[in-house]
């Protein structure tokens, strides 16, 4: 059967007035039209307006974007809904209780809501008493959180209310073998204690086995940073690694995906929210961000100076973004991406908001508790007026996050959300190898578990029912930069041979 090389999306990058300036993605992205699953995140910038947005794959349906309740709206749910001051964490709610509160959350806007309650150890008055800050998020007592889960399920599904998928956002675990596994693991890695990844490839040969599922929302919840760390992984498979082994992003990028196979392997009808928020959750840089002018789209303020970002969040390798956001599009149950909280101004000279000048407080840079950018320049330019916040860096993650949804977009005649995927047997060979390697065939979901431990490609073959077409993704991500490697699979009774390029997704369709 034919097939056709699905290429990269363009390479979106910042452009205009020596820094970011406007999304590269509104301009330089192919039109696509996304109609087996929603993008959306929780901010537009203001540049931009709703025909540019949907052009690229926006959903502006607002009954299908994700609703993100935090801390404050959280308390103020329960305590509204109840009528008390301030209960003592939901742990002391009784089954009753806990209805009211699932009924007022399946009358809110909105298909799919998150509960998002960080805590603070200072207490929020008035709602706190001491002590009970966790115990909102009841992570001691998951039971609650699981029950509320389930009564919105029920009174969604139920014809009563719109339906709902709700999850709280809080790490989930099961039990497998005897040890405490994560579905996504806290930091993106795959140790735990006495767990490596020989436990979770365990698990996907026997799901069944596995016990102790605190997972009783409608929906799972995946994704890729914020929470990831994505240096110095102490082992892979139980191997013990020298302490000034560097893996970069790669540990978190394949356990990320893998977390979509863990859930599904328990239930392969769930529907999965996937959210990104590409950039490490350990702040790196002191000073050390390269400068850029904050001068204003219209160019009505031109400073002389530069700024540079203070502690700063490194952004994930945009080939590899573009990448995650690919493969974890092409899976069915991946009904919702969402791009956590970003700025809302393409504009560089809102970066000044929050800036001192030359260390010294300007603006409203006294605000914040920390400093987050310095101006440094002789010349005094104007505060912004707009109450916007500058992307910044985030434009880079964002334009990889649209590249990825780009490549996926086009290709939906066959990723219909039909699609049902395999991984068949292949061989590759690295650069300079006089001999071909062969993977076997995976019949579970453990292939980027399998990727991690053998530190081998991965190949998934993506197949529509009825005609047969299909999409193939092949990656090695252990590769050299630009290291082409070669790879070759028989599918469809065809064999099929080619390169790719370094641990940049090589995928094509066969028609």
């Amino acid at each position: 059967m034919p097939a056709t090389i699905i290429p990269r999306a363009n390479q979106c990058l910042w452009k205009n007035n020596q820094a970011v300036g406007k999304l590269a993605a509104y301009d330089d992205l192919a039109t696509v039209n996304l109609t087996t699953k929603f993008f959306d995140k929780p901010y537009a910038t203001a540049q931009r307006n709703e025909a540019q947005r949907t052009r690229i794959g926006y959903n502006i349906d607002a009954s299908k974007r994700l609703t993100w309740l935090y801390e404050e709206a959280i308390k103020n749910l329960v305590i509204g809904t109840l009528g008390k001051s301030a209960p003592n964490g939901l742990h002391t709610l009784s089954n009753a209780e806990l209805d009211q509160i699932a009924t007022n959350i399946a009358g809110m806007s909105g298909e799919f809501i998150i509960a998002d309650y960080e805590p603070h150890d200072n207490n929020y008055i008035p709602y706190d008493t001491v002590g009970d800050d966790w115990v909102w998020v009841s992570y001691q007592h998951p039971d609650k959180i699981s029950y509320i889960s389930q009564k919105v399920k029920q009174l969604t599904q139920s014809g009563n209310f719109f339906r709902k998928f709700l999850d709280w956002f809080q790490a989930k675990g099961f039990t497998f073998g005897g040890k405490s596994l994560g579905l996504m693991t806290n930091n993106g890695v795959w140790q735990n204690g006495n767990v490596s990844v020989d436990d979770y490839i365990a698990y996907y040969a026997n799901p069944n086995a596995a016990s102790n599922f605190q997972d009783g929302s409608s929906i799972a919840k995946c994704g890729w940073g914020y929470s990831s760390i994505t240096y110095k992984p102490d082992n892979a498979g139980g191997s013990a690694y020298a302490g000034n082994v560097n893996f970069g992003a790669v540990p978190s990028y394949l356990s990320s995906l893998c977390g979509i196979n863990r859930g599904l392997a328990k239930d392969p009808s769930k529907a999965v929210l996937y959210i990104l928020w590409p950039r490490e959750d350990q702040e790196r840089l002191n000073y050390q961000q390269t400068r850029y002018k904050p001068k204003a789209l219209d160019n009505s303020t031109n400073p002389q100076g530069y700024v540079r970002m203070l502690d700063n969040r490194l952004t994930y390798p945009t080939n590899l973004i573009a990448d995650n956001t690919f493969w974890a599009a092409c899976v069915p149950n991946v009904v919702r991406l969402h791009a956590w909280i970003l700025p809302n101004s393409e504009d560089p000279q809102d970066i000044l908001r929050y800036a001192k000048r030359n260390w010294n407080h300007a603006c409203q840079s006294s605000v914040l508790p920390f400093d987050l950018v310095n101006y440094d320049g002789n010349d005094n330019p104007p505060c912004p007026i707009s109450g916007l916040d500058y992307y910044g860096d985030e434009a880079i993650g964002f334009n990889a996050i649209m590249q990825g949804l780009n490549r996926f977009g086009l290709h939906q005649d066959i990723l219909d959300g039909t699609q049902t995927g395999s991984c068949p047997s292949f061989e590759f060979k690295r650069d300079g190898a006089s001999t071909w390697t062969t993977v076997g065939a995976i019949s579970d979901l453990s292939e980027f578990a399998r990727s991690w431990k053998f530190k081998q490609p991965v190949l998934k073959v993506w197949t529509k029912p009825g005609n047969n077409k299909r999409v193939v993704l092949f990656q090695h991500p252990f590769a050299e930069a630009y290291e082409p490697i070669q790879y070759r699979a028989t599918i469809g009774g065809t064999s099929y041979e080619y390169t790719a390029e370094g641990l940049n997704t090589h995928a094509f369709r066969i028609d």
